[in-house]
């Protein structure tokens, strides 16, 4: 997707693209009550699982359907209209493109209402640690994007921006409906029974639960799309398309991070529900470390080379680019600094206080980066603001996880942040004196890129992880091997 972007960028043009950008984050200011569901879902799936009580599984699954029935049918009410008002009202909008970014949003309305039905199937893959499968059809969606952006390139006289939204659209329609047949096919527990739709209990659960991740993910979305809106607002489309592609940068590239925590998170809250509170607390210390390890192997080479990477991928770097993209990445670093504890927070069950706190802390972002523009500080230090807000989101949960949990914050300091220490410092060491002495070259990133994943499992493995993670990490690798072997 990464690549994709540069022809996507070439045949849109700097104001289409960053159009795109920010009426595309109209639609996150909904889309983002999805991604708070699958969290909400998984976590009932993944607590019955660990119960082992298929049916009660069943139950929430059918609970967790015709709820997001009723939340699409409200989002269309009350998205559209409000879309509306935003892009006629709001907006920094040329007129002659208007028309065209009306049809991008009820294209992307659409879209949400397609992700948000599809939710609960997609949670069971998720709780049921079915990721290779998810991993399928998440790189089918990819391809098929692949696929849209080369065609841009040889359509001719036709409004791209709108092509390129329908094919987006479409893409991530065939993902979602795939999904949902091979749910219905392979899990007994998404089969539909309505006489589980409607138990208040379960439905008052899912809500509060998901209503206090609602208010976390508030604080996530103003963080991101809200100040995309100010940037447009008191800026241009130009500001819009650099922060957007710093934002497509740091998503992509930090999806293999993801896909591990991801995986373990349904454990996490699997043993919970099993009665085993110091298993899931030692899983929540090995997913940060893991992820974080995981994220070295790309941030460090993208951050040491990011002009010369833009370069290549970009025929035309948008002002601020480069910038945006740095500052942006370290955000998400320093928001990953405890990501296992959210596990340990959502295993628990307990999110009110948690949600409140941290997504308090997410939600200044904007006020913020309004105010640092009204200063006329500049649009460099209003995307800062995404790296102070997130560094306290990340050290923040350790501290709330010792109140709520009784983990110690001296355990998180000695057994993650100091082991990360021990890998992050010298690799980035070596690394400054390899780019001193290599001039700016493609064959610089190649050999940087080498020895900085080289130098972070040597290192890793030498301080990092101790004897428990070593054999976790070679079972790993063992049963990788042994399935290439069987494919």
């Amino acid at each position: 997707m990464l690549f994709s972007t540069r022809w996507v960028l070439k045949a849109l043009g700097k104001e289409d693209f960053g159009l795109y950008s920010v009426v595309g984050g109209l639609i996150v200011f909904i889309l983002f009550i999805s991604n708070t569901m699958v969290v909400s879902v998984q976590r009932f799936f993944a607590y019955a699982i660990g119960q082992g009580d298929t049916e009660e599984v069943k139950k929430w699954f059918n609970t967790a359907l015709i709820l997001h029935i009723g939340f699409s049918a409200l989002l269309v009410i009350i998205g559209v209209p409000v879309g509306n008002y935003l892009l006629d009202h709001v907006m920094n909008i040329p007129s002659e493109r208007l028309t065209t970014c009306h049809w991008v949003y009820y294209l992307s309305i659409f879209g949400a209402v397609v992700s948000l039905i599809s939710i609960p199937s997609i949670a069971m893959f998720t709780a049921k640690q079915r990721i290779f499968e998810l991993s399928f059809w998440n790189t089918l969606h990819i391809t098929l994007v692949f696929l849209v952006a080369l065609t841009l390139l040889y359509l001719q006289e036709m409004d791209l921006l709108l092509i390129y939204s329908i094919g987006m659209v479409s893409s991530k329609f065939l993902r979602d409906l795939s999904l949902v047949i091979r749910a219905r096919i392979i899990f007994s527990e998404c089969s539909i029974k309505r006489y589980y739709f409607f138990n208040k209990e379960r439905i008052k659960k899912l809500i509060s639960f998901s209503g206090w991740r609602l208010f976390g993910g508030l604080g996530t979305m103003l963080k991101n799309q809200g100040l995309a809106l100010l940037l447009n607002v008191y800026g241009n489309s130009r500001i819009n398309a650099a922060f957007g592609l710093a934002n497509q940068i740091s998503g992509q590239t930090s999806t293999i991070g993801g896909a591990v925590y991801n995986a373990l998170s349904p454990e996490i809250i699997s043993r919970e529900g099993a009665g085993n509170r110091n298993g899931m607390i030692s899983l929540s210390i090995r997913a940060t470390k893991f992820v974080m390890l995981l994220t070295f192997f790309w941030a460090i080479p993208l951050i040491s080379e990011m002009d010369f990477i833009l370069g290549l991928w970009l025929e035309e770097i948008p002002e601020y680019t480069s910038i945006f993209c740095k500052l942006v990445i370290l955000a998400y670093i320093a928001d990953l600094i405890s990501i296992g504890y959210i596990g340990a927070v959502y295993a628990k069950g307990d999110i009110a206080g948690y949600q409140m706190l941290l997504g308090g802390l997410h939600i200044l972002t904007f006020p913020l980066g309004w105010i640092v523009l009204k200063l006329g500080c500049g649009y460099v230090w209003t995307v800062f603001c995404v790296l102070l807000t997130s560094t306290c989101v990340g050290i923040g949960r350790v501290f709330w996880v010792k109140r709520t949990i009784g983990i110690a914050v001296s355990r998180w300091f000695k057994e993650v942040f100091l082991k990360l220490c021990f890998v992050l410092i010298p690799t980035c060491v070596c690394i400054f004196f390899i780019r001193g002495l290599i001039e700016i070259s493609l064959s610089r990133v190649a050999v940087i890129s080498v020895s900085n994943i080289l130098l972070i499992c040597i290192f890793s493995w030498s301080f990092s992880l101790n004897i428990n993670e070593k054999e976790f990490v070679k079972n790993k690798i063992f049963s990788i091997i042994k399935y290439i072997k069987m494919v």
